[in-house]
């Protein structure tokens, strides 16, 4: 570490790692740990706290000298080196700072995801079961399920619905059905190439049984 002393401020650092721009992975997230909006917020407050502690304690005018061992021509000797013994809490807060700005991004995409997703379906279907009463068959395919429907002009609004549902789990970390097929991870939802039907399919092999015995017990005709 050279003499050197850095300047800064939570503010400075906030703004500099968002033009380094690294966003947290909610998407690898199983549900187990899924953290919905509430719990990334909570841990981007607990990271400013962090850096701000953290920056209360870098000095850039502290002063400490050491002996670092040194190579001069292949000589080795102990030479004294001027050191900044603060300089840790500035590492430290900037890592928490770029920790904070990648929850409170992460809680911002789930609060526009699940915008997005639930504009068109009604505020009184978005806590049931999407596919009750609406699916005559299930049939397996690979990674999931196909759920053909009922009625042809279903297939639109029911994917709507389960599009809907499946985002409201990511913003609110949890699902108000038990053991709804809809919480679990990386999870990919679409309308069939052929035929009124949905698929949904994981991408995470051991949680494709779950995915099947989940679905049925949902939308079993």
């Amino acid at each position: 570490m050279n003499s050197r002393g850095h300047t800064v401020s939570v503010a400075t650092f906030i703004v500099s790692v968002a033009l380094a721009g690294s966003g947290c992975g909610t998407q690898s997230m199983t549900a187990k740990h899924r953290l919905g909006i509430d719990g990334h917020l909570a841990l981007a407050s607990q990271h400013r706290r962090d850096a701000a502690s953290h920056q209360r304690r870098y000095d850039p005018t502290a002063r400490a000298k050491s002996l670092e061992l040194g190579n001069d021509g292949g000589v080795f000797d102990f030479e004294t080196v001027e050191h900044n013994p603060t300089a840790k809490h500035y590492w430290l807060a900037r890592r928490h700072g770029t920790q904070a700005l990648q929850h409170a991004r992460a809680a911002a995409r789930l609060r526009q995801q699940e915008a997005a997703m639930c504009r068109n379906v009604a505020g009184s279907t978005r806590g049931t079961c999407p596919l009750s009463g609406r699916v005559a068959r299930i049939a397996d395919i690979a990674g999931g399920v196909r759920l053909q429907l009922r009625k042809r002009d279903h297939d639109k609004p029911t994917l709507a619905r389960v599009r809907c549902h499946r985002a409201r789990i990511e913003a609110t970390g949890r699902s108000a059905m038990k053991d709804c097929p809809l919480d679990l991870p990386a999870l990919t939802i679409r309308l069939a190439k052929q035929g009124a039907a949905i698929e949904i399919t994981t991408s995470k092999a051991a949680f494709v049984t779950t995915l099947r015995a989940r679905a049925r017990a949902c939308a079993t005709p």
